[in-house]
């Protein structure tokens, strides 16, 4: 039992503290829980002097660096980059994504994990040089536990542990604000490598540390390295155990051709959130090999249907078919 009487959830450890519990919010009442998923996070930004603007287009606009939008800052690269202004300085979003080439491609692994997709919604949060870390860590907090209702004790994060050929520090001051705001103890906040914790949209552009939110599934997902024998890394590891949903980048830099960073013209806050991935915690759907949004699913037992496919073997589906 916890300290309110309930009983605890089947426990997982990380670096030998427990973390238990689920996402405690009862979405009973309309059938389409992501969409409930996503005005809860637009109208908690909207509070918050954010303005809601619409998706952009598939294929970017007047951006010969890539193919199509692969995160929900693509439309607003010039922004970051100081190259425009717009009449807002907060903006919230629900973007269409899709991830088949370049640097953010994720073809080969849909069908081998069970959190990848190609095409997905993003639900993003930007500050363009109005605010940076220190006011953007307690609004993710607010959205991730009081509108979504995670329980912290599943929850973990991570914030880059610095690179010395980037030539920077760690960010020890996403480590403490995550401390401040979450009373998480120093072992559930990690500090990763560029590989995992500095983000970039491609080969060149805006760019910067991030902060990542895990979410422990529990240990029914397998773990390759247990398989041969070693530890699972926690979220470091590329098993479906814990589940990254929510990245913050404090953008700072523009990365050049060879590597290169220089300065943005002003701080700012870039936040990616995977809907489905969401969706998959908050609707407490059980299966581990796949977390398909309703209306991917619905999608696929139409299709089904119109090559007179039974509906049992449409739940045995290929996840790469929707991914």
């Amino acid at each position: 039992m916890d300290p309110s009487g309930r009983e605890r959830a089947p426990i997982g450890e990380l670096g030998g503290t427990a973390v238990a519990g689920r996402a405690n919010l009862d979405y009973a009442g309309p059938p389409m829980i992501s969409q409930r998923i996503r005005s809860g996070y637009l109208d908690f930004y909207a509070r918050n002097g954010h303005v809601t603007v619409p998706s952009a287009p598939l294929v970017p606009v007047n951006d010969a660096t890539l193919l199509f939008v692969n995160s929900g800052m693509v439309p607003f690269k010039d922004l970051f980059l100081g190259k425009e202004t717009r009449e807002y300085k907060r903006a919230a979003s629900l973007q269409k994504c899709l991830r088949v080439s370049g640097k953010h491609n994720d073809l080969d692994e849909v069908g081998r994990t069970a959190r990848h997709h190609t095409f997905f919604e993003m639900l993003g949060s930007f500050s363009f040089g109005d605010y940076f870390r220190k006011e953007a860590i307690p609004m993710v907090h607010d959205v991730v536990t009081k509108v979504w209702g995670m329980d912290t004790r599943r929850l973990a994060f991570t914030v880059f542990g610095g690179d010395p050929s980037l030539k920077l520090a760690p960010d020890d001051e996403a480590r403490e604000m995550w401390r401040k705001v979450s009373g998480v103890s120093d072992d559930r906040i990690i500090g990763l490598g560029a590989k995992d914790n500095f983000w970039q949209m491609g080969p060149v552009g805006p760019c910067g540390s991030n902060s990542e939110i895990h979410y422990y599934q529990g240990p029914d997902f397998p773990c390759a390295e247990e398989r041969a024998g070693r530890s699972c890394k926690g979220p470091a590891c590329d098993c479906d155990r814990w589940l990254e949903f929510w990245n913050t980048v404090f953008m700072q830099y523009e990365m050049h051709e060879g590597g290169g960073l220089t300065p943005l013209p002003a701080p700012s806050i870039d936040i990616g959130v995977g809907l489905e991935r969401v969706l998959r915690k908050i609707a407490r759907k059980p299966r581990p090999a796949g977390q398909h949004g309703e209306r991917k699913q619905a999608a696929a037992e139409r299709g089904a249907l119109v090559v007179g496919v039974g509906n049992q073997r449409c739940a045995q589906h290929d996840p790469r078919v929707v991914g």
